[in-house]
């Protein structure tokens, strides 16, 4: 259903991964705890992965769990299976027992690739509590150390070195159009569905992202991931690093003293994050300008305080740029044009980075396609699409128009530059006085009252209708919430006014691989019971 990329001839991970071993050699790819990995081991290390997984019985279609964090293992996992045709199946270092079996059981995974030792996770309690029943399909345990004793009764066990001991993969070549990842979606209500990548989908979009202007495609490019390989958001930019020539460093954890040292000693000018990352990036040192280095960051729109983040960036000259993308069609989709102000480089959406991709928005209600500056649903057919659900025929199926667009459960807009903006999830828009409205544009302007800190925005039924909710985290000296509506009313349409403006400690979140996610579920069950009250 995806769309093809015309005049680039598709190609497979193990071929993609031999022609940048042949143009960059022992150039570095990765520093791995600042051990570089150059291409040509990378190239050279995945066939003997290969050959050794071959060995454990792993061929075509099976998959292969990977619970690791950042490393070069992780990649070179991905890149050893796509070799054989198998299949990685992602799994976030933060999942505890009830998502790991989840996963395992409904993936059907035959190996688990971990570290039983990365702290501060309890990798073997954490596999003991998982239903048996869920790890039925599971042989064999590979581990990253030599392990003494079995890390699961009754499995087979490998250390990863004895499987690059195996000699090098020659078997036969695998179609570019084979699936070879699995990611899973972020739901917090409802079990996470698997996405499905092709070989081919990878590795167009990885040459997409590294020829955006001011990426890896540039001389002296230079990466560093902070986000999890596990999600889309982490994975594409590190193999978009890769397919530009430039080295990436991998952290497997994020601590901010020890990113600043490495961002100047490795000069890395590009990397994506959340905003708190960046904050707490900047938090190390009191130049005027701490990372000149960086060309320019890229962050995920994942609170309504992005405009307060990205001005507070530019004065210590970081330049941060929002993007978009989903599992469904990976990460840095599309980014703001670096030349743009704070206001626009601060939302969601941009340029698409491939030019074969196309985005058009549709009414909700009426199915019709929409014109420029008119909110509905985007759709979205790019190279970078998924195949599909893995095991789910009956969700792709309804994921797709008949015409192969991906209906994102995104709202947002057409720009007239041909650019697009993102303004919330469906389910999050609001339908106030027959008009489909952001909530983060009432929760910007909550957010502009010196009482509030930060703010989040959803719709609750209430005695007088559908109505926006505000909860907000009060500013140092007081909040009141009659100050705050006296503040919207003189700046809002009457119907986007909250209905009531309330303070909270903390927003109800869960963890992500893409990093904290607001639980507005929870914030609808809140502000209903409030409007009830």
């Amino acid at each position: 259903m995806a769309v093809e990329r015309k005049g680039i001839r598709p190609v497979a991970l193990g071929g993609w991964i031999d022609n940048l071993a042949l143009q960059h050699g022992e150039a570095p790819a990765l520093f791995d705890e600042d051990r570089p990995v150059s291409y040509a081991q990378l190239a050279r290390r995945s066939r003997r992965l290969a050959a050794g997984l071959a060995r454990l019985g792993i061929g075509q279609g099976d998959r292969v769990a990977v619970w690791l964090p950042n490393c070069s293992a992780w990649i070179e996992t991905l890149l050893g299976c796509g070799r054989l045709g198998a299949i990685v199946v992602s799994l976030n270092t933060r999942f505890r027992a009830a998502e790991v079996g989840d996963i395992l059981g409904r993936s059907g995974a035959r190996a688990l690739v971990m570290s039983p030792d990365f702290a501060p996770i309890a990798y073997r309690e954490i596999l003991a509590n998982v239903p048996p029943a869920e790890l039925a399909a599971v042989t064999t345990i590979v581990t990253l150390t030599e392990e003494a004793a079995p890390v699961l009764e009754g499995r087979r066990q490998a250390s990863y070195a004895s499987l690059l001991e195996c000699g090098e993969w020659d078997g036969p070549a695998i179609s570019p159009a084979t699936g070879c990842l699995i990611l899973t979606t972020s739901g917090t209500t409802k079990k996470p569905k698997f996405v499905l990548h092709s070989q081919q989908g990878l590795v167009t979009h990885a040459f997409d992202v590294a020829a955006a202007p001011g990426f890896y495609g540039e001389p002296g490019s230079a990466g560093m991931s902070i986000m999890p390989l596990c999600g889309a958001f982490g994975l594409t930019q590190t193999i978009g690093a890769l397919a530009g020539g430039a080295p990436t460093v991998l952290m497997r954890s994020f601590d901010p003293e020890v990113a600043a040292a490495a961002i100047r000693q490795r000069g890395v000018t590009n990397m994506a994050g959340v905003d708190d990352v960046f904050y707490r990036l900047l938090q190390t040192s009191d130049d005027a300008v701490p990372f000149p280095e960086l060309r320019f960051v890229v962050f995920g729109s994942f609170n309504n305080s992005s405009d307060d983040f990205v001005r507070a960036a530019d004065q210590r000259g970081l330049l941060a740029v929002g993007a978009y993308g989903m599992s469904e069609f990976q990460g840095l989709f599309s980014l703001q044009p670096r030349e743009a102000g704070p206001e626009r480089r601060a939302r969601g959406g941009g340029h698409p980075v491939s030019a074969a991709a196309i985005v058009r928005v549709r009414d909700p209600d009426t199915g019709r396609l929409l014109a420029v500056d008119e909110s509905g649903e985007l759709e979205v057919a790019a190279p970078s699409m998924m195949l599909g659900y893995f095991g789910d025929p009956e969700a792709t199926a309804a994921a797709f128009t008949d015409d192969g667009f991906l209906r994102t459960g995104d709202a947002g807009c057409l720009r007239a530059d041909g650019s697009f903006e993102f303004h919330a999830r469906m389910n999050d828009a609001l339908r106030l006085g027959g008009f489909l409205v952001s909530p983060a544009e009432i929760a910007e302007m909550v957010a502009s009252h010196p009482m509030v800190s930060e703010c989040q925005v959803v719709g609750a039924h209430g005695p007088d209708g559908y109505r926006a909710v505000a909860f907000v985290i009060a500013a140092e000296g007081g909040f009141a919430e009659a100050a705050v509506q006296e503040h919207c009313r003189g700046r809002l349409a009457k119907f986007k006014q909250p209905a009531r403006i309330l303070a909270v400690d903390t927003f109800p979140a869960t963890d992500g691989p893409n990093g904290p996610k607001v639980q507005r579920n929870l914030l609808r069950a809140m502000a209903e019971a409030a409007l009830k009250g």
